[in-house]
């Protein structure tokens, strides 16, 4: 399974095709956390689409970094949420018309 994951994200990946793999990668108690349960099937994906070095795109924000204005908050199913009441992971749309997501415990 890991070396087909892999092998299928790399020619979707070449021949500019998107993929999404949800089910299973984050299960039951896993889903209220951001953690997965299936860590080799993620990293199988990951560097199938930017290979063996893997992800290393996210930097460090620095800590005088102005607080954004949001403009809109959703889960991941699209529903709107409030920034107060948001858990899990969500799509927080900012002032500036960026988007970021966030994860609320």
């Amino acid at each position: 399974m890991l070396a087909f994951a892999r092998y299928f994200v790399e020619q979707a990946k070449a021949n500019n095709m998107g993929t999404f793999y949800w089910m299973g990668l984050s299960d039951g108690e896993h889903r209220s956390v951001p953690e997965f349960n299936q860590a080799d099937l993620k990293d199988a994906i990951i560097k199938g689409y930017y290979g063996e070095g893997g992800y290393s795109g996210i930097s460090p924000t620095e800590s005088n970094e102005l607080q954004p204005v949001i403009t809109g908050c959703y889960d991941l199913t699209g529903r709107s949420v409030t920034t107060a009441t948001r858990r899990g992971v969500n799509i927080v749309l900012l002032g500036n018309g960026t988007a970021r997501k966030t994860i609320a415990p």
